[in-house]
């Protein structure tokens, strides 16, 4: 599959993942961290998450560039391994399950490796022109093979 058809698993992966916190990570983050989250926040957050999810994905789905693939990578692949970063260390430091741990892990992940294999197959990775390759930013973006 190209990487313009495979990137719309980007807000699929996102869907699951707010299906699987929706249940319970107002009351998690209200119990663990602050009694000021509301669901209303948690609503907030995601529909402004998915539309700029979406809206990102139609427009490098659109017109697939080494440049606008990478922003891509920056805006919203490393956003979904950031989140799963914050689960699974949530879950350590509190010892208990952060809703959103099990769909950032098995679809977040792999989505990342995926969508770079895509990227690398269509002529689409790395940085663009005036971003060196070996920088944070550039392995960050774009894991190893």
């Amino acid at each position: 599959m190209p990487f313009d058809r495979a990137v719309w698993l980007a807000p699929l992966a996102f869907a699951v993942h707010i299906g699987e916190e929706a249940p319970g990570f107002t009351r998690w983050v209200n119990g663990r961290i602050t009694g000021e989250y509301e669901q209303g926040d948690f609503v907030r957050i995601n529909t402004a998450g998915m539309a700029m999810t979406l809206g990102a994905t139609w427009f490098v789905a659109r017109r697939p560039s080494r440049p606008l693939v990478f922003a891509y990578f920056v805006a919203v692949v490393s956003q979904q391994a950031a989140n799963t970063a914050f689960h699974a260390g949530a879950t350590v430091a509190h010892r208990a399950y952060s809703p959103g741990l099990v769909s950032s892990i098995a679809l977040y992940l792999p989505l990342w490796r995926a969508l770079a294999q895509r990227a690398q197959g269509d002529g689409l990775r790395g940085p663009p022109a005036g971003v060196p390759p070996l920088t944070g930013v550039g392995r960050f973006v774009y894991p190893s093979r």
